[in-house]
């Protein structure tokens, strides 16, 4: 089985990682220290659809396979 990502995988991935680093570094080493994770980052990921990415697209999701 090839785990390697496609064209589109390796873009989907680079736009997560700008968002990441746009919406959730802030104060970032004090939130691991104390393991936690905001509900107000949870709701960026959300808008920004990474949570919906598992899912079939009839229920929200983006229909991404397993690899993604």
């Amino acid at each position: 089985m090839n785990f390697s990502l496609n064209e589109e995988q390796l873009a989907l991935q680079k736009e997560i990682i700008q968002f990441a680093r746009k919406e959730l570094n802030d104060g970032l080493i004090e939130k691991d220290r104390q393991a936690t994770f905001p509900r107000e980052n949870w709701k960026k990921c959300a808008e920004f659809g990474i949570l919906g990415l598992p899912f079939p697209a009839r229920y929200g999701g983006s229909d991404a396979d397993i690899i993604t």
